[in-house]
């Protein structure tokens, strides 16, 4: 009796330990293939990273050279021409009207206005001038222009020397270049500040407007915003932008930096 009772039990044990074992081989090779199918999927997800990011870099250089191209063109034709112009209208014969030698006057003046904005322009669109002559210098010069027109006035604070290499100076530079353009053109503002300060191993940049601001769950991003979301993660800056409408519009860059100055 005994001894039929243990071959029964035997019988049944075979095939439970043969289970529990094909069960514990199937979870095994589930959670294998898991592990397996995250490492390739992150691992496709950083190269799809990785390739978008050399997109964007590529796209930038091929903007950066068709604004340097365009920078020459304002320089050497633009330029020479209006100083043709200048030159013609300073021989003219002194004997003219009263009225008429106003206007000859005028027109200098406003030539030399216009020669004085194309240098300005021209040397802002050339990346090389940018690192030549330092992004805050010609972010400066480029402030003090607006200020001359009387549209908007700008205040600008920012720490001097401040370095980041020649890339991430330039594609910074078309980022503010980018958001003061979107502010003068669509927010109505009166007053603006930027400030652009180090702290800490880290760029600290920040910009206000009083202008009529905009609903950001509305807002349908156009190329400029688009732009500045792109540079910025090329240069992984973070960016953050908090208006709302008629209160204005605030944004913030951060980018970490070596600490050096030159």
């Amino acid at each position: 009796m005994n001894i039929l009772l243990e071959i029964t039990t035997t019988e049944y044990l075979i095939p439970v330990l043969s289970g529990i074992l094909l069960f514990g081989l199937l979870t095994a090779f589930v959670i294998y293939f898991i592990q397996v199918y995250r490492k390739t999927q992150g691992t496709l997800d950083w190269e799809r990273e990785r390739i978008k990011q050399e997109l964007l870099r590529v796209e930038n250089e091929v903007k950066e050279q068709t604004l340097t191209n365009v920078s020459r063109e304002l320089h050497d034709n633009f330029g020479q021409i209006a100083s043709l112009i200048k030159i013609n209208l300073s021989m003219i014969s002194k004997e003219l009207s009263a009225e008429d030698t106003q206007k000859v006057s005028d027109s200098l003046d406003l030539l030399k206005q216009l020669i004085g904005d194309i240098k300005s322009l021209s040397s802002s669109l050339n990346g090389d001038n940018i690192m030549k002559n330092g992004w805050l210098k010609i972010l400066s010069e480029d402030i003090r222009r607006i200020n001359a027109i009387g549209t908007t006035q700008f205040d600008f604070n920012y720490d001097e020397n401040i370095r980041l290499g020649h890339e991430k100076e330039v594609i910074l530079y078309r980022v503010l270049q980018e958001i003061i353009n979107n502010s003068l053109k669509y927010a109505k503002a009166s007053n603006a500040k930027l400030g652009i300060h180090s702290k800490q191993k880290r760029i600290l940049i920040s910009f206000e407007d009083n202008g009529i601001g905009f609903d950001q769950k509305t807002i349908i991003p156009g190329n400029g915003l688009r732009n500045i979301y792109e540079r910025c993660k090329i240069i992984d800056a973070q960016l953050d932008i908090f208006s709302k409408a008629g209160q204005g519009t605030k944004i913030t860059i951060n980018i970490a930096h070596d600490g050096s100055t030159e």
